[in-house]
């Protein structure tokens, strides 16, 4: 919990007469590097973006029946749509290579004790029971109590039709070649319905539910777990985006280093599971229904138009830069897109991948990928870190240009730990349920702009709510040694002026003035830290009316602001 050390000396709060919006509020605004500043007035200063990782959050605690260690995984997690204040996590468990033998049912159980006892005779044998993954929901309020689980989905292994030699080789069964793995799920809130994605060998399937409270609730939406809904790598990872009505999949798929091989620094220097000359990047394919897809957007290079795109476009791909701020071997394994809380601008965090030698890999405790991965003495690597990534200003997240990468050398999680569903938000924290532990951001916190000297930086235009402001912020003071008073540190200060904003008839910033009484040197915060700090001026000014286009003007040292809401 953050709380103000020593109170700020504005003391007379916003209290504007009406509100143009009608909501009384402001949509947090958020400010997690330089593009979400304005460009009028100017920025001054140096303004440095910087992100936060996860921190555990030991007093919460998992579902206690789950085995963490023996491939169950969390990977989705919503508030309900029916009370925000109660949240769901879907587990799969069963990952390849950590293979889950559904439990003998208790009727079936039941049926084999009353043959024995009828018939005087040992119960017949019982019919094999197929290996797969199960999809379990659990419910909560306080991520410490959880609900008892409720079996929403069974994908047995043996939904395909092959009957391989590497199926013998390897001992699956039945002897298919493939094994499911749940990748995704997001949903529409507007219609309850639910999105899962799961993919089995290189298909990938979908299935829906609405309000997924009962047994078996996601049904394939192909009618069949034979049939697929298309083709392409492996991992799927779906998000609902609201201002186009449309589902969308951050598929990863391949991309050549080099056509054709003539470049010795795009050839991979240690080779995996995939071609040595194929790295993995993301592109989208969308769908209005969740059953029908279009191709990939972006298409590596000609060579793969036939296999996943239907026309060579490289600007609808996310990779690596081929530049120093990347490691040249850098690769990207899933990608999950996500809302941070009512601010409403998308983030992700991205697994990234390195791969590694094969003499590593083989070596005792390295990694977590079965031994099986390894294809013709290359192996499958393990996983590098997460990364955050921001998602366009447009909160368009198919604009793949959009994205950007200023939190490059950040562990979005801790060290070797992955994430695989998206967090939940509650009143203080983002929470992250995760396979093994629980995992929490204070609010908004993801990334801030920090100051190391004297800074200054403006908001976009807003309009001016009927309830006072608030600042998301840190600009405490840590000890210092006092010879002498404060000679030294405690240099840490936020100093908030508010000016009216007039426009051009074509919607251009035409002046930004500052008005009379909420100038900076009235309201000015210092050693204090909170998610909602109030913003006051004093002497108390006249009230702004509502409805008012203004924008807040900052001021700040040692500090990092967050955000501003109403």
């Amino acid at each position: 919990m953050f709380v103000v050390v020593l109170v700020a000396i504005c003391v007379g709060v916003i209290m504007p007469h009406a509100d143009a919006t009608g909501d009384g509020g402001l949509t947090p605004m958020l400010f997690m590097d330089l593009q979400d500043v304005a460009p009028s007035p100017p920025t001054w200063g140096k303004l440095v973006p910087k992100a936060n990782s996860l921190k555990i959050l030991p007093s919460l605690n998992l579902p206690a029946n789950i085995n963490w260690t023996a491939g169950a995984t969390t990977f989705a997690a919503f508030a309900t749509l029916d009370d925000p204040t109660l949240f769901e996590i879907f587990i799969m468990v069963g990952r390849p290579g950590e293979p889950y033998r559904k439990p003998l049912s208790t009727a079936n159980a039941n049926q084999q004790q009353q043959q024995q006892h009828l018939h005087h005779s040992p119960a017949p044998p019982a019919p094999p029971v197929p290996l797969g993954v199960e999809i379990q929901r659990y419910t909560t309020k306080d991520f410490k109590t959880w609900s008892d689980s409720v079996t929403v989905g069974w994908l047995p292994n043996g939904s395909g039709d092959k009957n391989d030699e590497r199926s013998k080789k390897f001992g699956f069964e039945p002897l298919d070649g493939a094994v499911w793995t749940p990748k995704s799920i997001d949903r529409n809130p507007t219609t309850g319905v639910y999105l899962m994605f799961a993919s089995y060998g290189s298909a990938a399937h979908t299935f829906t539910a609405v309000k997924p409270e009962t047994t078996d609730a996601f049904k394939p939406t192909t009618g069949t777990l034979k049939e697929a809904n298309f083709h392409d790598h492996d991992d799927c990872n779906v998000y609902y985006q609201a201002a186009t009505d449309e589902w969308v999949d951050f598929q990863i798929m391949y991309e050549l280093y080099d056509a054709v091989g003539l470049d010795p620094a795009k050839i991979k220097k240690y080779c995996d599971n995939v071609s040595n000359d194929t790295r993995r990047v993301i592109t989208v394919r969308t769908s209005k229904d969740g059953a029908n897809w279009t191709q990939d957007a972006g298409c590596a290079d000609k060579n793969q138009e036939s296999e996943h795109c239907s026309t060579f476009n490289t600007k609808q791909l996310m990779g690596p830069c081929d530049c120093p701020d990347d490691p040249p071997d850098l690769e990207f394994y899933r990608f999950r897109a996500f809302q941070l809380g009512a601010s409403k601008r998308v983030v992700s965090h991205a697994l990234d991948y390195v791969p590694s030698p094969s003499a590593v890999v083989y070596s005792p405790g390295y990694g977590r990928q079965p031994l099986w991965y390894c294809k013709d003495g290359c192996c499958h690597g393990p996983h590098s870190f997460e990364e955050w990534w921001l998602g366009p200003n447009s909160g368009v997240v198919t604009d793949m240009q959009g994205w950007r990468r200023p939190f490059r050398d950040v562990h979005a999680a801790p060290h070797d730990i992955w994430l695989m569903a998206q967090p939940v938000t509650t009143e203080t924290q983002h929470i992250w349920v995760d396979s093994g532990n629980i995992y929490g951001l204070d609010l908004y916190r993801l990334a801030g702009l920090y100051s190391p000297g004297n800074g200054e930086f403006s908001t976009p235009e807003f309009q001016m709510p009927t309830n006072p402001l608030w600042l998301n912020a840190d600009a405490t003071w840590e000890g210092g040694n006092y010879v002498g008073g404060a000679d030294e540190g405690r240099q840490a200060y936020i100093m908030v002026a508010l000016h009216q904003v007039t426009k051009t008839s074509d919607g251009e910033v035409a002046s930004s003035v500052q008005i009379k009484g909420y100038e900076a040197e009235h309201c000015i915060i210092t050693n204090a830290t909170g998610l909602n700090l109030p913003i006051r001026w004093t002497p108390t000014p006249p009230p702004v009316k509502a409805g008012t286009t203004v924008q807040l003007r900052l001021f700040f040292r040692d500090a990092t602001i967050y955000a501003i809401g109403a």
